[in-house]
């Protein structure tokens, strides 16, 4: 089968490309042609520009602290970007398409994952991923572990029956959480386990293929939050270990020590050498839990907290979520032996919804 994907993979966030990555190698693996179609909306890569052209209201000298600010992160956002960049070049199987192309040669699309659903990133939903295009006339058009991220974001009755409409002309619908699932109910749908652990272990390590020497906490951030590093910088005086802290979209000239510019791969071997992982992001929990690495899951809201507690749920690792306003975390290591019999039935439960889906 020829398989064209659509997906976030055009953010420079480590998720979105190592998600993408994840579903592309699993499907090759299974012996399909497989591409990701280079979808490239403006609301994505608008947000990893060099060089950030809008300035805040304001007084002038605001205006020029802001720009002047923007001068001195740019060679940190050039760099980020040109690693991203090198990522998708090297390992993507990256194609354009024409949208209107109603003889193209693809046999399925399959759109997801990531929060593709979630009107709040896509500036209200984006027909492409509901498979509203005259290419995908004809085609199987399936959705795998698709995210709204958080569920209000498609509470209302008009969102709820645009979605429904639109999936109505799916052969499988699979979703990512759990609550979206019952959102979307009466419409058939799977629960979906990440590209990122359905794809597995192997997949991933022979791209982490960095050394990171010595024991350390990892402290992940998509954006930098003060708060995520007190909690950081409390586990790391409870273990006694040193931490490399690691933002993926937002830059620091005050924090030297902040590395805001390293390539997936590089990002994936610090986790998988770490010692103990402290994240506010979901992928972030996904790795460390594919790398069995000891870690915690600090809930920044109930959008983020909500993705997260839904497949930690799966896990038996709920436990590893905590708030900003908790004193007490549970730092004591995880029995992966246990841990690993339930990721595999979840894991099991996705192989076969995504097979018999194409196949079927």
């Amino acid at each position: 089968m020829k398989i064209g994907i659509l997906t976030f993979h055009s953010a420079n966030n480590y998720g979105a490309v190592l998600q993408a990555y994840g579903l592309q190698e699993y499907l090759i693996r299974l012996g399909h042609k497989v591409y990701i179609i280079n979808y490239r909306p403006k609301y994505l890569t608008s947000l990893y520009r060099t060089f950030v052209n809008e300035t805040p209201k304001g007084s002038i000298f605001i205006k020029l602290k802001y720009t002047f600010r923007n001068l001195l992160i740019a060679p940190i956002r050039f760099k980020r970007n040109i690693a991203f960049h090198k990522f998708r070049e090297t390992f993507l199987n990256c194609i354009d398409f024409d949208f209107n192309d109603v003889k193209n040669d693809f046999d399925i699309f399959i759109i997801g994952s990531d929060q593709i659903w979630n009107p709040q990133i896509t500036n209200g939903f984006d027909k492409i991923f509901f498979g509203e295009f005259p290419a995908v006339r004809g085609k199987k058009i399936i959705s795998y572990a698709a995210s709204a991220g958080s569920v209000s974001n498609i509470n209302g009755i008009l969102e709820k029956g645009y979605i429904q409409k639109q999936l109505s002309k799916f052969f499988a619908i699979g979703v990512r959480e759990k609550s979206l699932l019952k959102a979307l109910d009466p419409t058939p749908c799977a629960l979906t386990i990440d590209p990122v652990l359905l794809a597995g272990k192997d997949v991933f390590s022979k791209i982490a293929h960095y050394m990171i020497k010595g024991k350390y906490l990892l402290l992940f951030q998509v954006s930098y939050d003060y708060r995520v590093e007190g909690v950081a910088l409390k586990i790391a005086r409870e273990k006694g270990l040193p931490v490399i802290k690691i933002n993926s979209s937002s830059e620091s000239l005050k924090d030297k020590d902040i590395i805001s510019n390293a390539s997936p791969e590089l990002f994936l071997s610090y986790i998988r050498n770490a010692s103990y992982v402290v994240t506010s992001s979901f992928h972030g929990v996904a790795f460390s839990v594919l790398f069995e690495r000891n870690f915690t899951s600090v809930c920044l809201n109930s959008a983020s907290g909500e993705r997260v507690y839904n497949l930690l749920q799966q896990l038996g690792l709920q436990n590893r979520i905590v708030t900003l306003n908790e004193q007490v975390f549970e730092t004591n290591d995880i029995n992966y032996h246990v841990i690993y019999h339930l990721y595999e039935s979840f894991r099991d439960k996705s192989k076969h919804f995504i097979q018999t889906a194409i196949d079927g």
